[in-house]
């Protein structure tokens, strides 16, 4: 079984990514958080089969979620409206990104491969 998390402040994008995520992956644990602080609480209790990260949050905490998220080998799918080669290099390497607004068929793709790599063994 999948866990996956997704970050997103936008409540609304929060929704569509959370449905979306919960209709590919049946049977996954689809966690939403929408701060940094929040990704912080979560990987303390749960290891991530894969994460996607709005920018914003990525950023925040002075940039731990994604130090933490990287330390515990977990996939990241990074999103952002801001420029994306900006963002990337603001963030860090992450294994995907996508520009908004994307596709979800996109987005799913992505979040397909993500998942696969996690199961497959080191």
């Amino acid at each position: 079984m999948s866990f996956i998390l997704i970050a997103e402040r936008d409540r609304s994008v929060r929704e569509v990514l959370v449905d979306a995520t919960r209709d590919a992956f049946p049977g996954s644990e689809v966690y939403a958080v929408e701060s940094g602080a929040e990704v912080l609480e979560t990987l303390e209790q749960f290891q991530p089969t894969a994460a996607v990260l709005h920018w914003a949050v990525a950023e925040e905490q002075g940039g731990e979620c994604m130090q933490r998220l990287r330390q515990a080998r977990v996939p990241i799918l990074l999103i952002s409206a801001w420029d994306l080669r900006r963002a990337m290099a603001s963030a860090g390497p992450t294994e995907a990104a996508l520009q908004k607004p994307f596709e979800l068929a996109d987005y799913l793709r992505i979040l397909r491969r993500l998942v696969r790599t996690e199961a497959l063994p080191a």
